[in-house]
């Protein structure tokens, strides 16, 4: 087991903007780090339930080559009505803005696409197809999450709550604007399917694999099992996963995760505690790194890394506010509300056990 300590963290420059809320959005695209910020759309009197930048808001754009701010504006309004949700996103070497309806349903409305030159977003599409799935009771507020792309088929796969979740996965066409729903059937007959309250969904080689946790106190992350969608069989299945060594995952949530073919493994970075806390405790900064690796089987197996994001502080009020990593899991990239943004270099080096006790 390699021990190497893990690379120093570099600040690269406070938000342009004072973050009020910690809503704030990431993608890293092109060697460059996007921040947007997100507040609830107001109209009236009437507050709506998400937080959007689609209002006309600040964002900045760091480079991570040479970890400079090289632009930061407010965005122009994009005049979108109602109470929609959206979804920011990087395919290749570009950046996309969907909006959705969310209450009672999913419904899918336009794509944005982030014009490097003008620094802004401009209407790409309105998607055409299957682009409703209804609720399973009213009122629900639906939950959808990105499962990745398919740089071959052109193809963002989706994950939703609503309709018949454990069967479907929603493909957009980025080339058509076409929405299509795929239908799956459980690879064993007495599968159950899906019972967690997904947070988090990645494609890797025709498969997409949807991570989540169940109701206790709070949010209980699952952390030995997977629900896995096969595109090429049709089928999904719970892929069971297994601790190496020694190592404790805790109860914290996902902040990012990335495939690394090169390592066929998902490279993923945790958040804050989300259950297991007395009350009136602060949630407490999971600075961890993780690789799951094995994933082009069913074998798969957690690895605790060396790297650590270095998220905890003693100053007051200085969450972390945003954790993402470059397409390529060489360097992670995280702000902090009071000391700003830092770029670190992923070390792959494992790290040691926990030293548990043992009791009879």
């Amino acid at each position: 087991m390699t021990t190497t300590a893990s690379a120093a963290p570099i600040n690269i420059g406070k938000l342009p903007w004072i973050d009020e809320h910690d809503r704030i959005t990431s993608v890293v695209c092109d060697n460059k780090l996007y921040v947007f910020d997100r507040k609830h759309k107001v109209e009236g009197e009437r507050v709506y339930s998400y937080a959007v930048f689609y209002t006309g808001l600040p964002f900045a754009i760091y480079d991570l080559s040479t970890k400079k701010l090289i632009h930061h504006e407010v965005h122009k309004d994009l005049n979108i009505a109602g109470d929609v949700a959206e979804m920011i996103f990087v395919i290749n070497k570009d950046i996309y803005l969907m909006t959705f309806v969310s209450q009672d349903c999913i419904d899918l409305k336009d794509v944005y696409k982030f014009d490097k030159a003008s620094n802004e977003f401009k209407h790409l599409f309105k998607m055409t197809g299957e682009t409703k799935y209804p609720g399973h009771y009213q009122n629900q507020s639906c939950r959808l999450i990105k499962g990745g792309a398919d740089d071959k088929t052109n193809n963002v796969y989706f994950i939703s709550d609503a309709e018949s979740s454990t069967d479907v996965v929603i493909a957009l066409n980025m080339l058509d604007a076409k929405v299509t729903k795929l239908t799956f059937e459980a690879e064993n007959k007495d599968e159950q399917g899906m019972r967690l309250i997904m947070t988090n969904a990645c494609y890797h080689d025709n498969k997409i694999d949807v991570f989540g946790g169940v109701h206790g106190c709070g949010l209980m992350p699952v952390h030995n099992s997977v629900f896995r969608f096969d595109l090429k069989t049709m089928k999904h299945s719970v892929i069971p996963i297994i601790v190496a060594d020694n190592f404790g995952l805790g109860m914290s949530s996902i902040a990012f995760m990335k495939y690394l073919p090169q390592k066929d493994a998902i490279l993923i970075g945790r958040n804050y505690v989300t259950c297991g806390m007395a009350g009136g405790m602060q949630r407490k900064w999971d600075e961890k790194l993780w690789l799951l690796n094995n994933v082009s089987t069913s074998h798969l197996k957690w690895t605790r890394l060396n790297s650590r994001l270095s998220g905890n502080s003693e100053l007051p009020d200085n969450r972390v506010i945003f954790a993402n990593c470059d397409p390529d899991g060489e360097v992670v990239v995280y702000g902090k509300k009071q000391e700003g943004v830092f770029i670190q270099k992923v070390t792959f080096d494992t790290d040691e056990p926990d030293n548990f006790e043992n009791y009879e």
